[in-house]
């Protein structure tokens, strides 16, 4: 088990999201769908998540960051 992963206010997600667990979304975000986001990593505000993009776990990604679709983050 691991911990609470948190969504902030007014942030969508799509369908077909898997979110893991310990995971700190923040607000305004925008995921689309089939993205996948390992555990204990951070999206801070105004983040917006390209569709079948995949997000290791253990990253921070900044305020206002755009990934685009298919992408792989890994580090």
């Amino acid at each position: 088990s691991g911990g609470n992963t948190v969504i902030g206010d007014g942030t969508k997600i799509d369908n077909l999201v898997q979110i893991a667990h310990n995971v700190r979304i923040g607000r305004h975000c925008i995921i689309t769908a089939q993205v996948g986001i390992a555990g204990s990593t951070v999206l801070e505000d105004c983040v917006a998540v390209g569709g079948h993009s995949a997000i290791a776990g253990h990253l921070h990604i900044g305020h206002g960051a755009q990934v685009a679709a298919a992408s792989r983050l890994m580090r």
